[in-house]
Protein backbone atom coordinates (compact mmCIF):
# COMPACT_ATOMS: atom_id res chain seq x y z
CA UNK A 1 0.00 0.00 0.00
CA UNK A 2 1.20 3.04 -0.98
CA UNK A 3 1.02 6.25 1.26
CA UNK A 4 1.51 10.62 0.93
CA UNK A 5 2.18 11.41 4.30
CA UNK A 6 3.95 15.25 4.97
CA UNK A 7 6.01 15.44 8.01
CA UNK A 8 6.88 18.81 9.36
CA UNK A 9 9.73 17.22 11.45
CA UNK A 10 11.83 13.96 11.30
CA UNK A 11 15.39 12.91 10.54
CA UNK A 12 16.35 12.00 7.11
CA UNK A 13 16.66 8.32 7.81
CA UNK A 14 16.23 5.56 10.64
CA UNK A 15 20.06 4.88 10.41
CA UNK A 16 21.34 7.88 10.86
CA UNK A 17 18.97 8.49 14.67
CA UNK A 18 21.33 8.60 17.52
CA UNK A 19 20.71 5.46 19.69
CA UNK A 20 21.76 3.58 22.73
CA UNK A 21 20.21 0.68 24.94
CA UNK A 22 16.78 -1.11 24.05
CA UNK A 23 13.69 -2.24 25.42
CA UNK A 24 11.08 -4.14 24.65
CA UNK A 25 7.49 -3.18 25.76
CA UNK A 26 4.48 -4.10 23.19
CA UNK A 27 3.65 -2.28 20.54
CA UNK A 28 0.73 0.37 21.18
CA UNK A 29 -2.54 -0.86 20.11
CA UNK A 30 -1.27 -4.10 18.28
CA UNK A 31 -1.13 -5.05 15.00
CA UNK A 32 1.00 -7.21 12.61
CA UNK A 33 4.87 -6.91 11.95
CA UNK A 34 3.89 -4.51 9.07
CA UNK A 35 2.30 -2.25 11.73
CA UNK A 36 5.26 -2.14 14.24
CA UNK A 37 7.90 -0.94 11.42
CA UNK A 38 5.47 2.06 10.38
CA UNK A 39 5.25 2.77 13.88
CA UNK A 40 8.69 2.74 14.19
CA UNK A 41 9.84 5.02 11.59
CA UNK A 42 6.75 6.76 12.06
CA UNK A 43 8.11 7.94 15.16
CA UNK A 44 12.05 8.14 13.74
CA UNK A 45 10.75 10.98 11.69
CA UNK A 46 8.57 12.32 14.52
CA UNK A 47 11.45 12.65 17.26
CA UNK A 48 9.54 10.21 19.49
CA UNK A 49 12.36 8.18 21.72
CA UNK A 50 8.95 6.53 23.82
CA UNK A 51 6.88 5.43 20.89
CA UNK A 52 10.56 3.77 18.90
CA UNK A 53 11.76 2.02 22.29
CA UNK A 54 7.91 0.60 22.28
CA UNK A 55 8.49 -1.54 19.23
CA UNK A 56 12.04 -2.54 19.66
CA UNK A 57 13.31 -5.78 21.34
CA UNK A 58 15.17 -4.71 24.04
CA UNK A 59 18.05 -8.03 23.47
CA UNK A 60 17.79 -6.75 19.94
CA UNK A 61 20.33 -5.29 17.64
CA UNK A 62 18.64 -1.65 17.03
CA UNK A 63 19.45 -0.01 20.38
CA UNK A 64 16.89 2.02 22.77
CA UNK A 65 16.45 5.91 21.29
CA UNK A 66 17.90 8.40 23.32
CA UNK A 67 15.45 11.26 24.06
CA UNK A 68 18.16 13.66 24.47
CA UNK A 69 19.91 12.58 21.33
CA UNK A 70 16.62 12.65 18.91
CA UNK A 71 15.79 15.89 17.17
CA UNK A 72 13.51 15.96 14.36
CA UNK A 73 14.32 17.41 10.97
CA UNK A 74 11.92 19.53 8.38
CA UNK A 75 11.28 16.59 5.69
CA UNK A 76 8.33 15.43 3.67
CA UNK A 77 7.80 12.13 2.94
CA UNK A 78 6.52 11.59 -0.76
CA UNK A 79 5.40 8.38 -0.70
CA UNK A 80 6.04 4.98 1.23
CA UNK A 81 5.24 1.36 0.83
CA UNK A 82 5.74 -1.03 3.41
CA UNK A 83 5.25 -5.14 3.12
CA UNK A 84 6.12 -8.15 4.34
CA UNK A 85 8.38 -10.45 2.25
CA UNK A 86 9.08 -14.05 2.26
CA UNK A 87 12.70 -15.09 2.86
CA UNK A 88 13.39 -16.40 -0.77
CA UNK A 89 11.36 -12.48 -2.07
CA UNK A 90 14.30 -10.88 0.36
CA UNK A 91 17.20 -12.70 -1.24
CA UNK A 92 15.93 -11.61 -4.49
CA UNK A 93 15.58 -8.44 -3.93
CA UNK A 94 18.62 -7.80 -1.87
CA UNK A 95 21.01 -10.26 -3.01
CA UNK A 96 21.75 -11.44 0.03
CA UNK A 97 21.60 -14.75 1.69
CA UNK A 98 18.35 -15.61 4.02
CA UNK A 99 19.14 -18.80 6.38
CA UNK A 100 15.64 -19.90 7.26
CA UNK A 101 16.93 -22.46 10.22
CA UNK A 102 19.17 -19.46 11.79
CA UNK A 103 16.10 -17.28 11.30
CA UNK A 104 13.61 -19.94 13.05
CA UNK A 105 16.34 -20.85 16.15
CA UNK A 106 16.66 -17.09 16.56
CA UNK A 107 12.72 -17.53 17.46
CA UNK A 108 13.16 -20.14 20.24
CA UNK A 109 16.03 -17.77 21.33
CA UNK A 110 13.55 -14.73 22.02
CA UNK A 111 10.78 -16.53 23.40
CA UNK A 112 8.66 -15.49 19.78
CA UNK A 113 6.66 -17.79 18.30
CA UNK A 114 6.95 -16.33 15.07
CA UNK A 115 9.33 -14.29 12.52
CA UNK A 116 8.82 -11.89 9.87
CA UNK A 117 10.71 -9.59 7.40
CA UNK A 118 9.18 -6.56 6.31
CA UNK A 119 10.10 -3.99 3.69
CA UNK A 120 10.07 -0.56 4.10
CA UNK A 121 10.44 2.16 0.70
CA UNK A 122 10.23 5.65 1.47
CA UNK A 123 10.75 8.17 -1.70
CA UNK A 124 10.87 12.23 0.74
CA UNK A 125 12.31 15.55 0.55
CA UNK A 126 14.39 17.06 2.77
CA UNK A 127 15.28 20.22 4.25
CA UNK A 128 17.36 21.61 1.56
CA UNK A 129 14.28 20.09 -1.35
CA UNK A 130 16.16 17.30 -2.64
CA UNK A 131 14.69 14.05 -3.23
CA UNK A 132 16.00 11.12 -1.92
CA UNK A 133 14.87 7.13 -1.95
CA UNK A 134 15.64 3.91 0.44
CA UNK A 135 14.72 0.55 1.13
CA UNK A 136 15.08 -0.92 4.91
CA UNK A 137 14.48 -4.61 5.53
CA UNK A 138 13.71 -5.78 9.40
CA UNK A 139 13.34 -8.99 11.01
CA UNK A 140 10.70 -8.94 13.88
CA UNK A 141 9.30 -11.39 15.83
CA UNK A 142 6.00 -12.23 17.38
CA UNK A 143 6.55 -11.98 21.47
CA UNK A 144 3.52 -12.53 23.65
CA UNK A 145 1.37 -11.55 20.72
CA UNK A 146 3.29 -8.81 20.28
CA UNK A 147 5.48 -7.62 17.16
CA UNK A 148 8.96 -6.24 18.04
CA UNK A 149 11.96 -5.31 16.15
CA UNK A 150 14.90 -7.34 16.39
CA UNK A 151 17.21 -5.62 14.42
CA UNK A 152 17.12 -3.68 10.59
CA UNK A 153 19.10 -6.27 8.40
CA UNK A 154 19.15 -4.99 5.26
CA UNK A 155 19.63 -0.49 4.25
CA UNK A 156 20.00 0.57 1.00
Amino acid sequence: MAHRRKFLTGVVTVSTVAFAGCSSVPLIGGGGPEAAVEQYRTASIEGDATTINEVIYENGELPQADEDHLEPVDIEVLEYDITEVSGSEFESQTGEDHNEEAAENAVSETGGSEYAIVRWTEDFVDEEGEEHSFDQYYLLHEINDEWVIIDMIHNA
